[in-house]
């Protein structure tokens, strides 16, 4: 999320700059981090159906919107609006979810 508070990134409840905290409701995306960090790893850039094209399991490809929308808070993954808005958004890992997917900490 591009107005995350960096001081708050892995906090239980990051918050943006203008001091919203992040949602309880997301909490429950936060089992796909595995799964979703490693195909985004491989592929990055990519698209959400690039993403969800490569998920072998139905609820972790149901999940992935909600994924999206939990991971940006928690800053594993960054978004690039550089493209026109009729193309669709593609994702990246941000500087923790590369963390996660390499293992260095």
């Amino acid at each position: 999320m591009s107005n995350l508070d960096p001081r708050t990134i892995g906090w239980k409840r990051p918050r943006t700059l203008d001091g919203r905290r992040y949602p309880l409701h997301l909490r429950e995306f936060e089992a796909y981090d595995d799964v979703i960090v490693a195909v985004l790893g491989e592929i990055e850039p990519a698209t959400f159906d690039d993403i969800v094209a490569r998920l072998d399991d139905r609820k972790t490809s149901a999940a992935l919107s909600g994924w999206i929308t939990s991971a940006r808070w928690r800053g594993l993954i960054e978004v690039d609006r550089s493209t026109p808005r009729r193309r669709p958004w593609t994702y990246s890992l941000g500087p923790r979810g590369r963390s996660r997917h390499t293992g260095v900490a």
